[in-house]
C-alpha cells in the first residue's frame, strides 16, 4: 500500500502542519476537510494577518524499488467576489516527477550516461473537481494519468 507525506501551510499561521505516512484515502480526506472558500474569503478579508503569501496542500511519494520522489503540489489562489462566488477556488497544481534522461559528456567527449532528472508540470486556475482528479491519480499511483489530466488541461507549463 502507497503511503504519502503530507504538508499543509496554512496562510493565517506560522509553520506548516505535516501529517507523515498516511494512505491515499486519509491524504484526500485532510484536503477535502479543508473549506478552501471560506480560507480565500479569509485571505481576503484578513489580508494584514497573512504570514504565508504562498499557501499550499502537499502530497510526497517515495518509490523505494527505484529510489525516485514524486511531488504533487497544490498551492491556493487568491480568489474573491465575484470571481469565487461563480468558479469557486482556483489553485495552481505543480507536479514534480522523475525522468530518466540521456546526458552526453563535456563537449560530447566519452560515453553518455543516463541519469534522473526531476522535472515539474505546473497547471494554473485549476478548479476543486481537476484537483480531485489530480489527488486522486496521484493517491493511486497513476502518475502517467496525472500527466495526461494535466496536460489536457492546457495551458500547462513544463519546466
Amino acid at each position: 500500500m502507497a503511503l504519502f507525506n503530507v504538508s499543509f501551510q496554512h496562510p493565517l499561521e506560522s509553520g506548516e502542519q505535516h501529517w507523515p505516512a498516511l494512505t491515499g484515502k486519509a491524504a484526500i480526506a485532510h484536503f477535502t476537510e479543508t473549506d478552501w472558500v471560506a480560507l480565500n474569503a479569509a485571505v481576503y478579508q484578513q489580508q494584514d494577518n497573512v504570514m504565508a503569501d504562498f499557501y499550499f496542500y502537499e502530497l510526497r511519494y517515495e518509490d523505494n524499488t527505484w529510489q525516485q520522489e514524486f511531488c504533487l503540489n497544490i498551492s491556493g489562489q487568491y480568489t474573491y467576489g465575484k470571481e469565487l462566488e461563480e468558479k469557486g477556488p482556483l489553485f495552481t497544481i505543480r507536479y514534480f516527477y522523475p525522468v530518466e534522461a540521456t546526458v552526453k559528456r563535456f563537449f560530447g567527449l566519452g560515453a553518455s550516461r543516463t541519469e534522473v532528472q526531476q522535472k515539474e508540470l505546473m497547471r494554473e486556475d485549476c478548479d476543486l473537481a481537476l484537483v480531485q482528479k489530480c489527488l486522486d491519480a496521484f493517491t493511486r499511483t497513476d502518475f502517467d494519468n496525472l500527466r495526461l489530466e494535466l496536460a489536457a488541461h492546457a495551458p500547462a507549463k513544463m519546466m
